[in-house]
């Protein structure tokens, strides 16, 4: 979830803005082969949308401090208990898990109106403020938030690692209604995999390989350390047998004076 901050964006730019983010990440779907399903179009999951800020923060302390139990006495898995407890409507227990307990105002000394309206904070709430726009993702791929960034947050230079589309594969990015919505929004941060993230640590994420780049230097890094292990053992016997080597053929070195003394002596007592 990429948070943004917008600043009165028509309606002509906010539709610019999505049909390029369609189009950027629908380039980025790999062509299926023949006999395989077709690939699955992150452009119909990855969304763009405008939220009512207070709205939006009652339902993350909902989501994220209201626990109910599973009151439910069939016998079924304990991840569809789960699920089947967090269908619930608006609910008193569901408003009293977002506010601090009494020990917690107690201990921060808070009483009367300001006990009454005191509320739990996420780290996300603190990028709730002012018109906030968010860009969701079912599921995080480096790919597809490297490809949103440059869409919806470009970086300059000629090093940068999310760079503006280039006229030519995207001339519709270039739109005057494209380029003034794009120069009206701020990237804030991001929560990805339940942890809150600047601009910097979004581009961190942003700059990661693919899971397969991932999982293949993990398969060269065992591999390497195998061989390495390996090539240890084998020079440890190699040096054993090049010093047992050498230590053979210097006793052998030592022993031919004197054989050659003893064929001497023989020859001499035998001649007449």
């Amino acid at each position: 979830m990429l948070v943004f901050q917008h600043n009165n964006l028509k309606a002509s730019e906010w539709a610019g803005i999505r049909r390029e983010l369609a189009l950027a990440l629908r380039k980025g779907v790999p062509k299926s082969v023949e006999g395989e399903p077709p690939a699955q179009d992150p452009s119909e999951a990855v969304r763009i949308q405008v939220i009512q800020t207070g709205i939006f923060a009652a339902a993350l302390r909902v989501s994220e401090f209201f626990r109910p139990k599973a009151t439910s006495s069939l016998d079924v898995h304990a991840v569809e208990q789960e699920e089947l407890a967090m269908s619930h409507a608006l609910s008193e227990a569901a408003f009293a898990a977002g506010r601090p307990s009494k020990k917690a105002l107690k201990k921060r000394g808070l009483k009367g109106r300001a006990a009454k309206h005191m509320k739990k904070f996420t780290p996300l709430h603190r990028l709730l403020k002012g018109p906030i726009a968010l860009v969701t993702f079912p599921e995080v791929t480096p790919q597809q938030l490297a490809t949103a960034l440059s869409i919806v947050a470009p970086t300059q230079g000629s090093t940068s690692a999310f760079p503006a589309p280039k006229r030519k594969t995207s001339p519709g990015y270039y739109e005057p209604a494209v380029q003034a919505g794009v120069q009206k929004l701020l990237l804030l941060g991001a929560r990805v995999e339940g942890r809150v993230m600047d601009q910097e640590g979004v581009k961190r994420v942003g700059t990661l390989p693919s899971l397969e780049g991932l999982r293949g230097q993990l398969v060269n890094l065992l591999a390497s350390a195998g061989m390495g292990l390996t090539g240890a053992l084998e020079s440890a016997s190699n040096s054993l047998w090049f010093n047992l080597e050498s230590r053979r053929m210097d006793m052998e070195e030592q022993a031919k004076p004197k054989e050659d003394a003893a064929v001497e002596a023989k020859t001499d007592a035998a001649s007449p």
